[in-house]
């Protein structure tokens, strides 16, 4: 039997938009990831899982196991696990994201929730890169974005099942500040000339 994020990607298929209203249902049965573009030439990722209330997960430790296995990067015709590529740490939290596409569900509020957060962070070679999920997994994963640069929006969030891969996602470029090294050349140059100046004037006292 399929997970509830499964049961959305078929309904999505036939046209409804809001579908992951739907997805909270009893608990967190998919992984959230959170992609996030704040940093410029950065990307960092937090993934969640429940390991209290998602009958596919069995403790905290399976969820460690599980969060470590979830992605592949794809980038530059190379693909690579994602722990791999750069290390993973993890933080207990008791409250999901309120970023994430889902409406708010007021019972959670009334307790705290056992949720393992993975976090990522990488600085790709160039963008774009992709995340690929393994090719058999019953551990669904709904992915959103936020901090995409001004003016640009945010990609449609995406539900990821088996072998899926996410759209491009798009690095913030780093902008280079060119007065730094202005600056320098300027006093470079000062001391240069002020240099000559005073071999100059030695050669003439000579």
């Amino acid at each position: 039997m399929r997970s509830a994020a499964a049961i959305i990607r078929i309904i999505l298929a036939g046209g409804a938009v809001m579908a992951p209203l739907l997805a909270l249902g009893h608990g967190m049965e998919f992984l959230q990831a959170r992609v996030r573009l704040e940093m410029p030439g950065k990307i960092r990722i937090e993934l969640t899982a429940d390991f209290e209330d998602n009958p596919l997960i069995k403790d905290e430790q399976d969820a460690r196991l599980i969060l470590t296995n979830a992605f592949f990067v794809n980038e530059g015709g190379e693909q690579r696990a994602w722990a791999d590529v750069a290390p993973l740490t993890f933080e207990k939290r008791d409250q999901p994201d309120p970023t994430a596409p889902v409406p708010e569900d007021p019972t959670w509020k009334e307790r705290p929730h056992g949720l393992l957060t993975a976090l990522w962070e990488y600085a790709p070679k160039g963008p774009p890169i992709h995340l690929a999920t393994l090719d058999r997994t019953p551990h669904d994963i709904l992915m959103w974005t936020t901090g995409t640069a001004e003016g640009t929006p945010a990609p449609p969030w995406q539900i990821l099942i088996c072998g899926d891969v996410s759209k491009d996602i798009q690095i913030r470029p780093v902008h280079t500040n060119p007065w730094p090294w202005g600056i320098a050349g300027i006093g470079f140059l000062i001391a240069l000339g002020a240099g000559k100046r005073l071999i100059s004037r030695r050669s003439a006292s000579d």
